[in-house]
């Protein structure tokens, strides 16, 4: 595990877009593709709108990128709180992804369980574990839709699962944690100063994964990297910290 401190938010996404730019280059020339699964959430939508710009929406390979999601909330992708409705907006609209190589979650003419087993299948499509899971990380010590004390905890064998959320009132869809543990990359992304004390407990505290589950994010053998500005490292003792790009 690699721990990386950026002094702000802003240097956070330019330190994630430069490593997505080297990950997608890479598996390109590997694999002809580079797949990747984004997530929600303020700081990967920083990141959205830096690759959007230039240098990145110049440099990268677009029409070889295929984008899953590491989890999706139950509404319609026009809904102001679907992961891939901000996606959208935010990177996948200003640069030439074909159409056939964006894989929501959401199915409108299915339910949520038929909507699980497809999108198993087309993870299962590509033949190797996705090049890179981009997470992040809730004040509850959640990631992707892990939460805490859900059932979707306990999954050993399937690579997509949902739940319904009480508090929030909605169903949601995610990766489960022997899927996201199979990627060869996976970078968590972290800011602001209310993250630190949960970073601490994920990072730094007791193994209660049922009570933190990003403590279940443990890959099997690819790498794993936290990302973080210096707000919310601000109470870890392990970290690598580096300059503004």
């Amino acid at each position: 595990m690699i721990i990386q401190t950026c002094p702000t938010p802003k240097d956070v996404s330019l330190a994630a877009a430069k490593q997505f730019s080297h990950l997608a280059h890479t598996a390109i020339e590997k694999y002809g593709s580079f797949a990747v699964a984004f997530s929600g959430g303020s700081t990967p939508k920083l990141l959205f709108e830096t690759l959007a710009q230039a240098p990145f929406q110049d440099e990268i390979p677009w029409k070889q990128i295929e984008i899953f999601w590491g989890d999706e909330r139950w509404v319609a992708s026009d809904d102001d709180r679907s992961n891939e409705k901000m996606a959208r907006q935010a990177l996948l609209s200003h640069v030439p992804i074909p159409e056939s190589h964006i894989y929501p979650m959401y199915q409108p003419k299915a339910s949520i369980e038929e909507a699980c087993v497809l999108y198993e299948t087309e993870i299962k499509r590509l033949g190797r574990p996705l090049d890179l899971i981009l997470l992040g990380l809730g004040d509850n010590g959640h990631t992707a839709s892990l939460f805490p004390h859900t059932r979707v905890l306990d999954e050993t064998e399937k690579l997509v699962d949902y739940f319904y959320l009480e508090e929030q009132e909605m169903s949601r869809m995610t990766l489960t944690a022997p899927a996201i543990n199979q990627a060869n990359h996976i970078l968590f992304l972290v800011c602001g100063q209310d993250k630190a004390s949960i970073v601490h407990s994920v990072l730094e505290g007791t193994k209660q994964p049922a009570k933190w589950p990003a403590q279940l994010i443990r890959p099997e053998k690819g790498q794993l990297t936290w990302l973080l500005d210096q707000a919310a490292a601000s109470q870890i003792t392990q970290q690598n910290s580096f300059a503004a790009p």
